[in-house]
C-alpha cells in the first residue's frame, strides 16, 4: 500500500478531536509541559490529558507552569525519520508565533530537513525532491483546531502543498476563538506573570470583587476582552450561544465548529444549550466538535475554560453576546 504523498503537521497545542489524530495525512509534534517538578510530554492522548487535568492543572503550582517546544534539532530528527521518507510534500501549520516559539523553531527545522532529505530519499530510491514548508496559523486553542480541520478537508479532496498553503493564507483572518475562563483569578495571575495587558487592572479588580467573568477573543495572534458575564456558568452559556448565533447569522466559512474544554467533557455535553446547538447545527450541515483542551493551552488559562473556534466572516462580538 502506497503512502499518501502529502502530510499536514500541527503541534500538540492544537485542539483537535481525538478521532482526527488517526488520519494518515496528519501528524503532531509533541510539546513539553512543566508544572512544579513534573515534566509531561503532551501528545494529545485522551487518558494522559485527563490525568493531567486531575493531578496537575488543579495544583497551586499550575499557574506557574510553562510549555516548551521541541528543540530545532529534535524537530529535524522527527521530520527526517517520520516524514521525509513517507511523504513527498509536508506542510507544518503551527500555533500563533505571538504565543509560542514553535513556529520559529519549525521554520529553521524545515529548512534543515529539506537539505538533509536529499541523501535520505536518494538512498531509499525516491527521485522526487521533498517539498516542505511551514506557516503561522496566528491562532490558538479551538480556533487553531478549526483552522486545521478546514485544511484537512482540502487534503481529503486531494489538494497538495501549494493549494493548502493558499487556503491557509485565506483562513488566517477568518479564524476566531471565544473563551469563557473557568477561574478568573487564574487568568489574571497568569497574565500578570507574563506581563500581558489583555485584561486591565481595573477589569481584573471588578472581576475578583463582583464575580465578573470576561469573554475573551483570540484573533490574528492577539487576545482581547470583548464582553463580560456574571459568573463562570453564564459566561460558559454565552460561549455556547455565540456558536448558535454564528450559525443563525450565516457567519461561518467552514463546516467545522470546534469546542475545547479544560475539564471533564461531560460538563459541557449535559448543557441543554449545547444539546440544542448540536441539533440546530446538524440541520444546517455544521459539524460541532467537542474535545479536551491541550495540556499546553490549559496551563495558560486554567481549569474549567471553554473555547469555541470557528472560521467566520468579519463580525462584531457584541452582536453575538
Amino acid at each position: 500500500m502506497s503512502h499518501p504523498t502529502f502530510c499536514l503537521v500541527a503541534d500538540a497545542s492544537c485542539d483537535l478531536p481525538f478521532e482526527m489524530l488517526s488520519h494518515p495525512q496528519l501528524r503532531l509534534l509533541p510539546v513539553n509541559v512543566f508544572v512544579d517538578d513534573k515534566h509531561i510530554v503532551d501528545r494529545r492522548e485522551p487518558a494522559a490529558t485527563q490525568q493531567f487535568f486531575r493531578e496537575s492543572l488543579h495544583s497551586s503550582k499550575a499557574v506557574h507552569g510553562r510549555s516548551e517546544p521541541m528543540t530545532t534539532e529534535e524537530m529535524v530528527a522527527a521530520f527526517n525519520t517520520q516524514l521525509a521518507l513517507n511523504y513527498d510534500q509536508m506542510l507544518g501549520v503551527f500555533v500563533a508565533s505571538s504565543r509560542s516559539a514553535i513556529f520559529q523553531r519549525a521554520r529553521m527545522a524545515v529548512a534543515t530537513a529539506r537539505r538533509e532529505s536529499f541523501a535520505l530519499r536518494a538512498r531509499a530510491g525516491k527521485v522526487e525532491v521533498l517539498q516542505a514548508d511551514c506557516v503561522d496559523s496566528q491562532a490558538f486553542f479551538a480556533g487553531y483546531g478549526a483552522q486545521v480541520m478546514d485544511l484537512m478537508d482540502w487534503v481529503d479532496k486531494g489538494a497538495g502543498i501549494a493549494d493548502v498553503i493558499n487556503r491557509q493564507r485565506q483562513t488566517v483572518a477568518q479564524t476566531y476563538a471565544y473563551m469563557a475562563p473557568g477561574e478568573v483569578s487564574y487568568i489574571l495571575e497568569r497574565a500578570a506573570l507574563k506581563g500581558e495587558k489583555s485584561v486591565s487592572a481595573l477589569a481584573g479588580f471588578a472581576a475578583k470583587v463582583l464575580s465578573i467573568t470576561p469573554i475573551l477573543r483570540g484573533h490574528m495572534g492577539q487576545t482581547e476582552p470583548v464582553g463580560r458575564k456574571l459568573g463562570k456558568l453564564k459566561a460558559r452559556e454565552a460561549v455556547v450561544e455565540m456558536g448558535l448565533r454564528m450559525i443563525k447569522k450565516d457567519l461561518l466559512l467552514s463546516r467545522h465548529m470546534c469546542f475545547s474544554y479544560s475539564g471533564a467533557l461531560k460538563s459541557i455535553e449535559r448543557m441543554e444549550s449545547f444539546k440544542q446547538l448540536k441539533e440546530f447545527a446538524q440541520e444546517k450541515g455544521v459539524l460541532v466538535h467537542l474535545t479536551q483542551m491541550s495540556m499546553t493551552g490549559s496551563v495558560n488559562v486554567g481549569p474549567g475554560a471553554l473555547v469555541v473556534g470557528v472560521l467566520a466572516k468579519p463580525h462584531v462580538a457584541d452582536d453575538l453576546l
